[in-house]
């Protein structure tokens, strides 16, 4: 039941992952002072005004519809903690933007409060530390998240984070090319130790414009299985 929309479907799939907690889904930041398992430590989410808000944000953006998550931040700017007030701006920019970038008085605000309350505190909302990430694009150095468990999801947030200006200067500097490389750097085996999946490595040397390499490896795949057909 219930109204139809990416906004109640998004918030339907986030309660649902929260009554999940044997698996370590999502629990509430509070649990971490009640000994909960390092297991479930792994994705903390916070709830304000009744709302998994990061949570919600961080999914609908993942799912591309930003402009829906800013409507979700937006209408709950005034539940939001003193340290986390600078966002809805930074995000509203962020969405304005055509290459998704904001400008650099409002990415040094949000590197402040990154740095203050976000980068380094070990019970901070992961879905919100994912969002300032993406938003500011911060610690380029470290293209990963713990809301971004997947290949799927990784390869997600790292083309999230590229960037193809040319006068970003080295610490702001990820391109699609700098994420080939990384990618490559990796090789198939960390993505498909056993074999079973071929596609999974295909499809990341595809997404990471690999396109030389994704012809060579599906070549290879038609050779090994033409082999196992004759013999």
């Amino acid at each position: 039941g219930g109204v139809p929309g990416i906004e109640n479907k998004v918030r339907g799939y986030v309660n649902a992952l929260a009554k999940d907690e044997s698996k370590g889904s999502l629990i509430n930041a509070a649990e971490v002072s009640r000994g909960t398992s390092r297991l479930e430590m792994n994705i903390l989410t916070q709830t304000i005004n009744g709302i998994k808000i990061w949570a919600q944000a961080y999914y609908l953006v993942r799912s591309g519809y930003s402009e829906e998550a800013l409507q979700l931040i937006t209408a709950n700017q005034n539940h939001l903690e003193a340290t986390d007030r600078t966002f809805p701006g930074a995000f509203q920019s962020y969405v304005s933007s055509p290459d998704r970038r904001i400008p650099k008085q409002i990415r040094d605000t949000l590197l402040s409060d990154f740095n203050g309350h976000v980068r380094t505190n070990p019970s901070v909302d992961q879905f919100k530390y994912a969002l300032y990430k993406i938003v500011g694009r911060f610690e380029l150095n470290k293209k990963t998240a713990k809301v971004a468990s997947t290949t799927e999801d990784w390869i997600w947030l790292n083309l999230a984070l590229i960037s193809e200006r040319p006068d970003d200067g080295p610490q702001d500097k990820f391109t699609l090319e700098d994420f080939g490389t990384a990618v490559q750097s990796y090789g198939a085996d960390r993505f498909d130790q056993r074999g079973a999946r071929p596609f999974a490595w295909f499809n990341l040397l595809l997404f990471a414009g690999q396109f030389e390499r994704v012809c060579h490896f599906r070549l290879m795949v038609f050779v090994w299985e033409t082999w196992k057909m004759l013999t």
